[in-house]
């Protein structure tokens, strides 16, 4: 027996169900059929988890059965069921552990991304210093200077900010992750693709990943001209040497299929989740300037104006990192992981969770649960610290998703965060528009759950 679930309509199933917001409609249904419940879209069989413990029941403890992605829209037809990302089986696999040890040995996790991450966040201030108190949409900005830091690390490469083609490319992940279709009803009504006048973007979605990959194509064809294999660079130039090694043909982790969707894989995920952090934690600070207040605070009574904040700093301003995991949740970057495939029939609770479903891991459920978290729709950094003012281990949030499919990045965007949102305290107070905007608080869901747009005045201390 599946899960229980809403009544089904003969050939819909459950697609009568307002799905324009699925994360207010899964909150609905959690509570009327509890942590586990079953939908029936399409031809697809849904289990929805939510809340932490079934989460870590499901993507941990059953992982094996559990890690699959499934051949639907976003997998098959955007991202060609290749890369780390989409992939299955050994070839992902050896993937995902390759690229986790490329990312190690640029730095990640270490205390040698700094440098690199410094760099980017120097030419980022310099940036918003030209603005001179006037309102800016940071937005821009932000996306530029975090897509630098991925290809700094994968491709080896540092754009300017000019860099009309670079631009372009920042636009293209921003416009594919911002359509509010390409998770919910293209991937349980893949049939909706193929509409005249491309209604649901699908055809735009597949056309702004294809051009990422061309991006991608050319990179890799331009570092085999200068590969060494006694100086390896980056990312690519590690996926090249372990091409060489286990050849390219269509049953290889390294094809190069694989790698160049895995190289736009990273650039993709590495980019749009700590963007929309940012923007959400810009939004924060200036609907929240006692919170912004005590950042700086403590920022200055534990470094001062003299010097740029570094990782080493992380160990002694808890009360920043605290506003930056609170960030992480109330923002909710990711209201849901991306679905998961079931590879083998296994019980949950009495319950059948069959071969070929699709699992939706809810981590919003998580972020806004009442049992661990009180008044959870209100932004209390405080909520991080003990009553010694220490951070406390982060145990009841997974914004980095949890299982064989969590973020690989999540070190990476940690250390980013950290550093972009320090540093610029150090230096700006952040201002509304005008002093009479109230900002707004209201999303925009597409993959990712970010911001309704809005400007900001940064001025200089």
């Amino acid at each position: 027996m599946l899960p229980p679930g809403p009544p089904t309509i003969p050939f819909l199933g459950n697609l009568n169900l307002d799905m324009s917001d699925m994360m207010i409609l899964f909150r609905d249904l959690r509570k009327r059929y509890g942590d586990i419940f079953s939908l029936i879209l399409g031809k697809r069989t849904v289990i929805v988890v939510c809340g932490i413990d079934k989460l870590h029941e499901v993507l941990v403890k059953h992982g094996d059965s559990t890690s699959d992605r499934p051949a639907a829209f976003w997998f098959k037809d955007v991202f060609l069921q290749a890369g780390v990302g989409s992939s299955n089986g050994k070839q992902w696999k050896e993937l995902r552990t390759t690229t986790i040890k490329a990312l190690r040995d640029q730095g990640v996790g270490k205390k040698e991304i700094e440098t690199r991450i410094l760099e980017e966040v120097e030419v980022f201030l310099e940036r918003i210093q030209d603005t001179a108190g006037k309102p800016f949409n940071i937005k821009n900005l932000t996306n530029i200077s975090i897509s630098n830091v991925v290809c700094s690390i994968t491709f080896g490469e540092r754009h300017d900010h000019t860099d009309k083609d670079f631009i372009k490319l920042t636009n293209l992940i921003d416009d594919l992750l911002s359509h509010p279709y390409s998770i919910g009803l293209l991937m349980f009504l893949p049939v909706l693709q193929y509409f005249p006048l491309d209604p649901f973007g699908a055809k735009k979605m597949k056309r702004y990943a294809s051009c990422i990959r061309e991006h991608c194509r050319k990179v890799l064809e331009a570092h085999r001209k200068s590969f060494n294999s006694d100086e390896i660079r980056d990312v690519v130039d590690l996926l090249i040497e372990k091409q060489n090694v286990y050849g390219t043909s269509e049953e290889s982790a390294f094809s190069d299929a694989m790698v160049i969707q895995t190289l736009s894989d990273l650039l993709i995920g590495g980019t749009d989740t700590t963007v929309t952090t940012l923007r959400w934690f810009y939004l924060f600070m200036i609907k929240y300037p006692e919170v912004q207040a005590r950042m700086r605070d403590e920022i200055m009574a534990t470094i001062g104006r003299n010097r740029p904040i570094t990782i080493r700093d992380r160990a002694h301003l808890h009360y920043c990192e605290a506003v930056i995991n609170e960030t992480l949740r109330l923002g909710n970057i990711g209201p849901f992981s991306l679905p998961h495939m079931v590879s083998q029939d296994f019980m949950l609770d009495d319950y059948l969770i069959p071969k070929g479903a699709i699992i939706m891991p809810s981590l919003d459920s998580v972020h806004f649960d009442s049992n661990h978290f009180d008044d959870a729709d209100k932004f209390d950094p405080l909520r991080f610290l003990d009553e010694k003012g220490e951070l406390t281990k982060m145990k009841d949030i997974m914004p980095f998703s949890t299982g064989r499919r969590s973020c690989i990045g999540e070190s990476l965007a940690r250390v980013e965060l950290f550093l972009f949102t320090t540093n610029l305290l150090q230096s700006f107070e952040l201002l509304p528009e005008t002093d009479t905007t109230d900002p707004s608080l209201e999303y925009k869901l597409g993959v990712t759950h970010g911001p309704k747009p809005y400007l900001i005045r940064a001025i200089p201390l």
